[in-house]
């Protein structure tokens, strides 16, 4: 009994150490099969990790070309804005340049045809006074005193009679006018153009006479004196082609002369005046350098 008894101890032994053998075993099991599970989940958010940073890249990179073909037609489109505004501005001085032209040949008409007028009155004039006496002693013209028989009338009384046979008109005082400015004699220029606004001041050539005045005194850096030119151009030629330049010019003046609100008032002037002439594009740069916004 004692064998069998000692032999059953021992199996009861065994199967007691292998019950936690066992255990041990589905639980390293379980924990194998876990760490495969994370394992393979690290993998998948790898992988999905690396296709998003691949699909940022693409995406900066779109980005990144998308901001320089912006910036490229930017500077296209500048470039031909530039070269727009450069031939609007070429194209009006051309048409400025043929309308004075015309201008001036209508004055220089008008002043040819008043001095051969003149020039014809002078010669009758002349024509009576050198006409002989008649017979009877009477004088050629009934308001001209009797003179010896024989003798010649005064040559002074005819003489006194006459006057220049031609002015020079409008056109011809401003391009001599002009011609001063372009040589840098801005006074003598200056003295001109007044010329023309003082003898003929409803021409076309006042208006531009007028402007370039204030343009005379700016260019000798005179800010203070072109000021009030550029503004008799407003107040007194209401329908001139240089009124958004001489606002522009105003604030320029004003700018120079460190009058900050003054230059403002003048730039905002003419972008609300004139928003489509050349000289509100150029306002609105001075402003932007100014720092106002707008």
């Amino acid at each position: 009994m004692s064998i069998r008894v000692t032999v059953a101890l021992f199996v009861l032994a065994l199967a007691s150490a292998a019950s936690p053998a066992r255990a041990q075993n589905r639980e390293h099991l379980q924990l194998s099969a876990d760490v495969r599970m994370l394992q393979e989940q690290i993998s998948r958010l790898q992988l999905a990790n690396n296709q998003l940073a691949d699909q940022l890249k693409s995406t900066s990179k779109r980005l990144d070309d998308l901001s320089d073909a912006n910036v490229k037609l930017f500077a296209n489109q500048k470039v031909a804005l530039d070269q727009a505004l450069t031939n609007l501005a070429t194209l009006r001085e051309k048409m400025q340049d043929s309308d004075v032209r015309v201008s001036q040949l209508t004055q220089e008409m008008t002043a040819i045809r008043d001095g051969i007028r003149t020039l014809a009155t002078q010669i009758s004039t002349l024509v009576g006074l050198l006409q002989p006496p008649s017979a009877s002693g009477a004088p050629a013209t009934p308001d001209a005193p009797a003179s010896a028989a024989g003798s010649s009338p005064s040559p002074s009384s005819g003489a006194n009679t006459l006057s220049p046979v031609l002015q020079p008109s409008a056109g011809t005082i401003y391009t001599r006018a002009f011609g001063d400015y372009m040589s840098n004699r801005f006074d003598l220029a200056i003295e001109g153009f007044r010329e023309v606004i003082q003898k003929y001041p409803d021409a076309p050539d006042a208006a531009q006479a007028q402007f370039q005045v204030g343009e005379a005194f700016y260019q000798q850096g005179k800010c203070r004196e072109a000021i009030p030119e550029y503004q008799k151009l407003i107040t007194t030629y209401k329908t001139s082609d240089h009124l958004a330049e001489a606002y522009y010019m105003q604030g320029i003046c004003f700018l120079d002369l460190n009058q900050r609100p003054q230059a403002q008032r003048m730039f905002e002037t003419v972008i609300k005046q004139f928003p489509n002439a050349t000289q509100a594009l150029m306002a609105n740069q001075k402003l932007t350098t100014m720092g106002v916004k707008r």
